[in-house]
């Protein structure tokens, strides 16, 4: 490829690898740091909350795949458990970050789903998920539920900013399930504190 002007070859694959990771490509090496970055506050709602109206839109639209009633039951069930995933995350999160981060970087948020038991274990929880749901169901899934999202020919609901902040809610989702997965799978090579005392 020959390229003109001041731009040389050297400086388009400088840019090329200077280009910013998505949070995403963290999961391999440092998954509790993508949940981190995932629970860190800085927007108005929490993922759950956001995913409640997600809910709403995905069971309100006709065009899509959840157009036949027959496919929204399965949307409801995943949400369902998303949401306890999200909550055993969150604790997990909790428990390994540094104390002195915990204040200023947590959103706070109150666990209102999960059982004491579940609280107590919350990698039980993160192991059901799996267990309910394979990874090929999991993300096809999300990526119906989401263009459901971005499609939608209504308003959306005042706290869902667009296409973009649908997009946003996608992408912390993948995230989430994508460092959970990662760290069931390599829980023995990585230093995770999985018990909790109090949330």
């Amino acid at each position: 490829m020959k390229l003109t002007g001041d731009f040389s070859e050297e400086n388009l694959k400088k840019a090329m690898l200077a280009k910013r990771k998505r949070l995403i490509e963290y999961i391999d090496d440092d998954p509790l740091y993508v949940l981190k970055e995932v629970f860190k506050p800085g927007e108005d709602l929490f993922i759950s909350e956001e995913l409640n109206y997600l809910l709403i839109i995905g069971l309100s639209s006709d065009l899509c795949a959840y157009d036949d009633w027959g496919n929204r039951l399965p949307l409801v069930f995943f949400y369902d458990q998303l949401l306890l995933l999200v909550e055993a995350l969150y604790i997990l999160n909790l428990r390994n970050i540094k104390s002195v981060d915990k204040k200023e970087n947590v959103y706070a948020y109150e666990i209102n789903l999960l059982s004491k038991e579940q609280i107590a274990n919350p990698k039980q929880v993160i192991v059901d998920f799996f267990r309910i749901f394979s990874i090929d169901y999991i993300m096809r899934e999300t990526e119906d539920w989401f263009l459901a999202g971005i499609t939608y020919p209504a308003s959306l609901p005042e706290n869902i900013y667009g296409p973009y902040h649908i997009y946003c809610i996608y992408c912390n989702v993948l995230c989430l399930i994508k460092s959970a997965e990662r760290l069931i799978q390599q829980e023995h090579k990585l230093s995770i504190n999985w018990t909790v005392e109090n949330p």
